[in-house]
């Protein structure tokens, strides 16, 4: 018969799993009566909605295409989009179960801002942590080649060996 390209219920937004009926407008939306009410899907729209039935949990403070990999910082940590058909889902990472304010990408690395600290992210999927100082901001200065960390220790400024972020001493 085919694939299922994907499933539209109650779990994932429309009012009730109960349809008895599907209409498509002239803009492409899909309109369904339920037992319990109508919904539209805005199916046509290069938007989407990712929300704890798509695995990503807690309020976002930051999202950043890394590697080929969407990742999302939230209250409840770091996330990443499983690669399937659809881009649909997210699993978190494991390692970190802690509020993540700031994404931000240096030296082909991943830099993570949160509040138990900094971390690094490697394209090979290796984890570092970096600092344990609180980290809000975090900011590449490619020229310097310089990463500014703010937090509630004040400023921070490191600079990279060898994909690594070290803090700058001064003189």
């Amino acid at each position: 018969i085919g694939n299922i390209e994907q499933i539209f219920n109650k779990k994932t937004g429309i009012v009730d799993n109960g349809v008895t009926s599907v209409y498509q407008d002239n803009y492409g939306d899909l309109w369904l009566t339920t037992k319990n009410g109508i919904s539209r899907i805005n199916y046509a729209s290069p938007f989407s909605y990712y929300d704890e039935t798509t695995g990503l949990y807690g309020n976002v403070f930051s999202t950043i295409r890394f590697n080929n990999k969407l990742y999302v910082g939230t209250s409840n940590g770091l996330f990443v989009q499983l690669p399937d058909k659809n881009n649909r889902f997210f699993k978190q990472i494991e390692e970190l179960h802690t509020k993540v304010t700031d994404l931000t990408i240096a030296e082909n690395t991943l830099v993570i801002g949160t509040r138990n600290g900094l971390y690094c992210l490697s394209a090979e999927g290796k984890l570092t942590e970096i600092s344990q100082n609180d980290s809000k901001k975090v900011l590449w200065i490619k020229e310097k080649k310089w990463l500014l960390s703010a937090g509630l220790n004040g400023l921070t400024i490191y600079h990279f060996e060898n994909n690594i972020p070290k803090a700058k001493t001064t003189n």
